[in-house]
């Protein structure tokens, strides 16, 4: 059990690296100005791959994970990765766009509150009274 507890921590904290980093590529970009820089897409659309793999590894940790925390957005992270990676001839611009604000961005958050509950978890004490 601790094997897959790691092994989700570690695929969160991954997915959490890559959505932030998917967020600064984007910055402040609008949807157009966003199309227009080939770079920005190339490098948004690889942190997207990167993220759903490692929400590909955190389902296989813990299947369960995608009913008990939807807010993390795994499954919809898993579903744009595949896209992106095996009908990469339809990726526009305009709709990575979209996954970026629809669920990195949610994602990101999620993991955030996801992994900040269980160092919260990890630092409480066992007796309520504050005593180990």
């Amino acid at each position: 059990m601790r094997r897959e507890q790691a092994r989700l921590q570690s695929a969160i904290h991954e997915a959490l690296f890559w959505g932030r980093r998917a967020l600064r590529h984007l910055g402040d970009a609008t949807p157009l100005a966003f199309s227009e820089d080939e770079k920005t897409v190339d490098a948004v659309t690889r942190c997207v791959e990167v993220v759903g793999e490692a929400a590909v590894r955190a389902i296989a940790a813990q299947p369960d994970i995608v009913k008990s925390n939807a807010e993390l957005f795994l499954r919809e992270a898993r579903d744009a990765r595949n896209a992106a990676i095996h009908e990469y001839e339809k990726i526009e611009a305009d709709n990575m766009f979209v996954t970026i604000e629809e669920v990195i961005r949610p994602l990101v958050t999620g993991c955030e509150a996801f992994l900040g509950a269980r160092a919260g978890e990890a630092e409480t004490p066992d007796d309520p009274d504050g005593q180990p």
